[in-house]
């Protein structure tokens, strides 16, 4: 009786077990003229670098049905005359067939830029991604403006003139030999692959203007990261450390960096010995390291503003520093932080400060021939005694989470500056970062005048 029981038990056993085994090996229902979304109806690359393959942008297409979705091509619809290269989940092609989509499932199309160079500055380019399932097709416009750019790589240079006409883009290195002089004009924008620096040997002049200011930065132009978020806030414009830096090498002298903005780098500008550099009207950001790093070298700085440096704004070693009407932020580190007891120090009409409250200065406590006055600095340090009329307080900015270093009309460093300081570097500082002029007699701490009301 008990091995009959068995048995039947295992007849039941194997007969479900085929029954489910047989539908389980039902072809499963296939759609092909189901509905198509998307996660954008067009793809707008940010401006790319003519016969350079841009990074990828992508588009996610997804199945919204419970069945699985075939679709019968995707292709662009300039085919091999399109400038731009298209890879579906892996598999690259101008056209590429018969792709099945699982329920409720999605794919990726990657799309990278490669626009051919031409005499033009900005070159438009654009083709359109054609989906087809049965009876019905969906295009998805797909555009991009092309640089043209002169590329250097591992290049040594003598005197010349860079000009706006075209952009330059710096692979590994470009170094100015001693005794020569790389002048940028106003407007030309420099752009640095990954790890790549500028060393200065001679001396680099770079003259922007309010109007149209010399930038150097990165060359990552895309807006995301990554495929998996669309926060704006990992945006290539953003992160520290994607180029080396400028070195100025030491005895390099006579630089100078007007209506300059330099971004993105480990270092924005490195002071090696002995060497000097003037700055005007400079932006500098978004450094791993530090905005400006001086070495035993001199330093003089009008209407400059540094903010957002891992680990100092500013960073000097046994040098010469004069500074008036900056601004620097410390976001992460210490905004200024000054070593070494033979340096000379002026810091006049400026303001130092943290983004969180905390200690923004760092100094050496015997350094005796420092003069620090009308400034706010956010420090405890300020019964030392060689400050003078300066304000220990937080700043009041208008929005710091949105980089608006300007100051509110109730800020603490409205008119604690001297008048005596505007006519410093040649009457260089009658106006401030924003082109507004110091009129009243009464000038604030840092870059920005306060709006009146």
């Amino acid at each position: 009786m008990f091995f009959r029981i068995t048995y039947k038990s295992l007849t039941v056993s194997i007969l479900c077990a085929l029954v489910c085994f047989c539908v389980s090996c039902r072809k499963q229902e296939i759609l092909t003229d189901g509905e198509l979304h998307f996660s954008a109806d067009s793809l707008l690359f940010d401006t790319v670098f003519t016969g350079i393959s841009s990074p990828a942008a992508y588009l996610k297409v997804y199945n919204p049905h419970e069945q699985l979705l075939k679709i019968l091509e995707i292709k662009l619809i300039k085919g091999e005359g399109s400038p731009f290269q298209m890879n579906c989940n892996g598999t690259p092609g101008n056209s590429i067939t018969n792709i099945e989509i699982p329920p409720r499932d999605s794919l990726f199309i990657f799309l990278k830029a490669n626009i051919p160079p031409s005499d033009d500055k900005l070159l438009p380019a654009e083709d359109k991604i054609r989906f087809s399932v049965k009876n019905r097709d969906w295009d998805i416009y797909i555009a991009a403006f092309g640089q043209n750019v002169h590329i250097l790589n591992d290049s040594v240079i003598d005197s010349r003139s860079w000009t706006n006409k075209k952009s330059y883009l710096i692979y590994n290195r470009v170094v100015v030999k001693e005794n020569e002089i790389l002048s940028v004009e106003e407007g030309t924008h420099i752009y640095f692959h990954r790890g790549a620096e500028m060393v200065v040997k001679g001396s680099i002049k770079v003259n922007g203007s309010y109007d149209h200011p010399v930038v150097f930065e990165g060359d990552r132009l895309n807006s995301h990261q990554s495929i998996f978020t669309e926060d704006s806030s990992l945006s290539y414009k953003n992160v520290a450390g994607q180029w080396a830096g400028i070195t100025l090498d030491k005895d390099s002298r006579g630089n100078m960096f007007k209506n300059t903005t330099i971004k993105n780098a480990q270092v924005g500008i490195f002071a090696d010995s002995a060497s000097s550099v003037f700055l005007y009207n400079v932006r500098i950001s978004n450094h791993s390291f530090a905005g400006i790093y001086a070495e035993y070298a001199g330093i003089t700085a009008g209407n400059c503003l540094v903010h957002h440096c891992n680990i100092s704004g500013l960073r000097t070693n046994e040098s010469h520093l004069c500074l008036y009407h900056c601004t620097f932020v410390g976001d992460q580190a210490e905004a200024v932080n000054l070593r070494g007891v033979s340096q000379e120090v002026k810091i006049h009409n400026s303001l130092i400060t943290s983004a969180d409250g905390t200690e923004a200065m760092k100094l050496s406590p015997e350094n005796i021939s420092a003069k620090i006055s009308h400034s706010l600095i956010t420090s405890d340090a300020l019964s030392l005694p060689y400050f003078f009329e300066c304000v220990n307080s937080a700043p009041l900015f208008v929005d710091i989470e949105k980089r608006n270093y300007n100051l509110q009309q109730n800020s603490p460093g409205k008119d604690i500056g001297s008048s005596q300081f505007i006519d410093s570097l040649s009457g260089e500082l009658k106006f401030d970062l924003n082109n507004r002029e110091r009129a009243d007699g009464k000038p604030d701490a840092g870059v920005f005048e306060v709006v009146s009301e």
